[in-house]
């Protein structure tokens, strides 16, 4: 699903780059939207393949995360203070006295 968003975005990007530059240096039309389609395709290509290398990182850390958190869970339970023994209780005292 990345790798198409990052593909579309980059490649309409590249199109609309290639037209406004065809544009400002006065190119005939054919040519800049045959350069303008050829930019579209490469560009999304590219954005694809960024894409998709993007969430297999996202993913792999996902998955030592997950991977991971049960031993985080264990040690973390252990360090919190129960409830029920007083002496972590601190007793307040009204002010000024």
């Amino acid at each position: 699903m990345v790798g198409r968003i990052t593909g579309s975005a980059l490649g309409l990007l590249a199109f609309a780059v290639a037209v406004f530059a065809g544009l400002s240096v006065g190119n005939p039309v054919t040519v800049i939207l045959s350069r303008s389609v050829w930019a579209l395709f490469i560009f999304c290509f590219i954005g694809f393949v960024l894409g998709a290398a993007a969430q297999a990182v996202v993913n792999e850390h996902r998955r030592r995360r997950e991977d991971a958190s049960p031993t985080e869970n264990r040690t973390q339970a252990s360090a919190i203070p129960d409830p029920g023994n007083s002496s972590t209780i601190v007793e307040s005292q009204p002010m000024g006295t």
